[in-house]
């Protein structure tokens, strides 16, 4: 809160103005004391004898106008507020006069007792608080609060200006926004670039974010790849949106690492004071939350804090934590879904579905299992449960009499990771006497195969043992390509999003005719999956002899209709 007298400095060339400027401040309850001068040169020489808590500025003044004012005043005198005042509502005037420096801007006409009270009271705290960070910094071990590798303010510091900011924001009832930034995947260029290229980028990332803040704002580093932004004054709630939208839009330009390339995106979370919460915990707890929202949501966007992310998050927590007690409790079942030949709708093998109905959660959509599984590394145990029960049940099948068919399964990187997980296949194989000729692994081309080089080594052995690999959802991801190239494979599955609009879409089907032709010149077997009407099934039988999953044919079945199925099969 401003208290005591002020020594305020009024720069117009209107006396006029100058006594109508006195007679509101009169009014508006600061108690003060008013130098007046008519230029910038004789403003600059009066702040050089005196010391002044504000310095307003007409924006028409001879010689210098009250713009260059502003940044040559700031230059001298760092922490001395300038206000703006001027008899045009432009709002482009505002924002340069707000890019060179001044607290405010007010228009003449506009001018009221408690907005000179507003405007001059929180300028003088806003630049009081950023010269008691700045004293703060330096009065303490700089290491303690600034960022080794990019000189930037770290967590220590940016909690201690948000606490002061919430302080300000709460007194004048301003509006208060924090941005998490997290860099997607940025591990991947740590793991394949290596560490110093890392750092590097980290540091131009900085200089980047710098170029579209305010003298107001301030940029921190919380951890590895994150960073986040206080923006200590808020005109509105949706000018955090926009800086976010800057942000992504700036990122889109590529950064040059040793002649290289490199593309990067960001998810960024939004919390601001009042909406998201009055206290530093609150806000940077739900700015997390936000972000999280943003990474979900598909990464390379921003996500305000909204009340409902809470129970999304919660919802999540608990859904992960039962998932370590459904295997012990029995929790799971599988469905099949036939995989069919196009040339004669005969059974080409079957792929087991994971369900899970909780007793509290009801069914859980197998989508939502696996994005849980995999960020809690759950998806290992989980996926090596359903090749042992796939394998346990088809081997009962065949001893009732059914064919042996091409059992498919999903393939987490994760598990290519995890040592003699190929061994335990193995031995599955050899205890339920599974040719593994049978076998078809598809795996899935994420980030996380960058994450985990190892893995490529395995791919190999698995071939070499006999089974067959599959890339799934082929074209879905920018890691196809590069699989293709790097990973020697025996298919491709096509995702049902190039199937659902052949029917109508003459640009959808030359696309797939080109995908199935690209496939049959690589040599490459395939199964495409999301057929669901007899014209894109007979549409395929005439472009491919490849394998189908098709909901025309047959919907998902429990294990005793499967049995059927596969009985029926083998007559």
């Amino acid at each position: 809160m401003t208290q005591g007298t002020l020594n305020i400095l009024i720069a117009d060339d209107d006396k006029g103005d100058i006594e109508q400027f006195k007679r509101v401040l009169d009014k508006s309850g600061l108690s003060y004391e008013c130098t007046s001068v008519m230029s910038i040169e004789e403003a600059l020489t009066a702040c050089n004898r005196s010391t002044f808590d504000c310095v307003v500025l007409d924006y028409l003044l001879p010689v210098q106008t009250g713009l260059e004012g502003i940044a040559l005043i700031r230059a001298q005198f760092p922490y001395l507020p300038v206000i703006m005042l001027t008899g045009s509502g432009d709002e482009r005037v505002a924002t340069e006069a707000m890019k060179r420096g001044a607290s405010d801007y007010i228009v003449k006409e506009n001018l009221t007792p408690e907005l000179l009270n507003k405007s001059i009271s929180s300028s003088i705290d806003r630049l009081l608080l950023k010269k008691q960070v700045l004293e703060q910094e330096t009065r303490i071990d700089r290491i303690s609060y600034r960022d080794r590798l990019t000189d930037i303010p770290n967590r220590f510091l940016f909690e201690y200006a948000l606490t002061k900011a919430l302080e300000a924001a709460k007194i004048h009832k301003k509006l208060l926004g924090i941005l998490l930034i997290d860099i997607d995947r940025f591990k991947n260029i740590n793991t394949t670039l290596g560490l110093e290229i890392g750092d590097a980028l980290l540091k131009q990332l900085v200089a980047r974010f710098e170029t579209l803040l305010t003298t107001e704002d301030m940029l921190a580093r919380l951890g590895s790849d994150e960073f986040v932004i206080l923006i200590p004054e808020l005109k509105a709630r949706e000018d955090a949106g926009f800086l976010a939208q800057k942000i992504l839009h700036a990122l889109e330009k590529p950064f040059l690492m040793n002649y290289e390339k490199i593309y990067v995106t960001a998810s960024i979370g939004i919390a601001t004071y009042p909406f998201a919460g009055d206290s530093v915990f609150d806000l940077m707890r739900r700015m997390d939350t936000a972000m999280y929202q943003a990474k979900w949501g598909g990464r390379n966007n921003f996500q305000f804090y909204l009340p409902e992310f809470d129970k999304k998050i919660e919802s999540r927590y608990r859904i992960e934590h039962a998932l370590y007690n459904a295997l012990d409790n029995h929790e799971f079942y599988l469905m099949y879904q036939p995989i069919y030949n196009l040339a004669d709708n005969t059974v080409f093998g079957v792929e087991p579905l994971l369900c899970w109905k909780h007793a509290e959660f009801g069914k859980i959509p197998i989508d939502e299992i696996t994005s849980v599984a995999e960020d809690s590394h759950l998806i290992v145990s989980i996926n090596n449960w359903m090749m042992d029960e796939l394998f346990r049940q088809c081997q009962a099948c065949q001893l009732k009499g059914a064919s042996p068919i091409s059992l498919v399964l999903n393939l987490s990187p994760r598990q290519l990771n995890v040592v003699n997980w190929l061994s335990h296949v193995k031995k599955l194989m050899e205890k339920y006497k599974i040719d593994p000729r049978h076998l078809i692994f598809e795996l899935l081309q994420t980030e996380k195969m960058i994450d985990m080089p190892m893995a490529l080594n395995v791919l190999p052995a698995i071939l070499e043992a006999g089974a067959r690999i599959f890339i799934d959802d082929i074209g879905m991801t920018p890691y196809s390509i590069n699989m293709l190239k790097n990973v020697s494979i025996s298919g491709l599955k096509i995702h049902k999003l190039f199937i659902k609009d052949i029917e109508d879409n003459i640009k959808d089907r030359n696309f797939l005719k080109s995908f199935l032709m690209f496939a049959d010149n690589m040599g490459f077997d395939v199964i495409i999956e999301g057929v669901e009407t007899k014209v894109q099934l007979d549409f395929l039988k005439f472009f491919t002899e490849g394998k189908c999953k098709t909901y025309y044919l047959s919907h998902a079945l429990p294990l005793e209709d499967m049995e059927k199925l596969l009985l029926e099969c083998g007559k």
